[in-house]
């Protein structure tokens, strides 16, 4: 790909058709990458070119592909392999995908419930992963008491009764 194949127009261009499809205002998407909304403006008029960093945070942020960004050649949308184990999460990710391929605007208010609907989710699905592990843990926990009890005792059947007695009195003070 040579260099004079690649019009900073047609990549601002692209960067509106990326912010449009989203239907974010070049403030909210100027916000979300760190930059001003007045330099997305520029960038989008072909006024100013984007920085190398600004186009590799933006194909991150909202999963777009580099060529595609960069050339227009391509899919938009980069597929990553998202794995889950729950079929309902699969299955909506299979949807959001489709609708973010099809090209149709996405309003501003579906875009935020989609947002909080997805973080309570994944913290769902943390709290899960978290509590499941903290029961192991405590289940390990309990049979490392239970075989020490076992042991104690064990322990003590075979203590003289002398010693049997003296234990006793140490643990009724």
């Amino acid at each position: 790909m040579s260099q004079k194949n690649i019009s900073n127009k047609e990549i601002g261009q692209r960067i509106n058709k990326i912010r449009t499809s989203l239907n974010l205002s070049q403030s909210l998407f100027a916000k979300s990458l760190g930059v001003t909304q007045g330099y997305i403006s520029c960038i989008e008029k072909a006024e100013k070119d984007p920085s190398m960093t600004l186009l590799i945070l933006i194909t991150k942020q909202y999963n777009i592909t580099k060529k595609w960004l960069i050339t227009g050649e391509g899919e938009m949308i980069q597929e990553r392999d998202v794995e889950c184990d729950d079929p309902k999460i699969s299955k909506l990710l299979k949807k959001v995908r489709k609708v973010l391929k099809s090209g149709h605007k996405v309003t501003q208010e579906a875009l935020e419930v989609s947002i909080r609907y997805f973080s309570q989710a994944i913290d769902d699905l943390e709290l899960l992963q978290e509590t499941k592990k903290r029961q192991k843990n405590m289940e390990s926990r309990m049979a490392s008491l239970e075989t020490r009890i076992k042991k104690s005792e064990d322990i003590r059947k075979e203590d003289p009764p002398e010693r049997q007695e003296e234990l006793l009195k140490l643990r009724t003070g």
